[in-house]
């Protein structure tokens, strides 16, 4: 809802969406993502499924989106200032190979089991 709302406003009244990017936009997504998944882990350290993490493949995604979050973060606050076209597409592979790389060892490493995230599996 904040980020809604911080969109239209930046949107309506300061971008020029036309001619350059949502920056500002962007930079506030990847602030709330990074946080939210920080959040997850410090809920996920205090409950009894920390023993089973790697089972998880929650734990994986959350690695992945983290690790490219903050990877990017840096490079659009700085796009501005230099000319980043092919440091931009170079960290951006990378960026994906990682994630991918998360995202497929959490379908390898993952187990059934371990895979029911329900509310009460993260208050134990």
């Amino acid at each position: 809802m904040i980020y809604s709302i911080f969109s239209i406003i930046d949107i309506l009244f300061f971008a020029d969406f036309i001619y350059k990017g949502l920056n500002n936009n962007t930079i506030i997504a990847n602030i709330f993502i990074v946080i939210s998944i920080l959040i997850y882990f410090s809920e996920l350290l205090q409950s009894s499924a920390i023993l089973n993490i790697k089972h998880t493949i929650y734990f994986w995604i959350a690695i992945g989106v983290l690790l490219y979050n903050i990877g990017f973060l840096p490079i659009i606050v700085i796009a501005e200032y230099i000319n980043y076209s092919g440091v931009f597409r170079y960290t951006i592979y990378v960026l994906n190979f990682i994630t991918d790389s998360c995202f497929i060892l959490g379908f390898v490493l993952s187990k059934k089991e371990y895979n029911k995230l329900t509310l009460t599996s993260l208050g134990e």
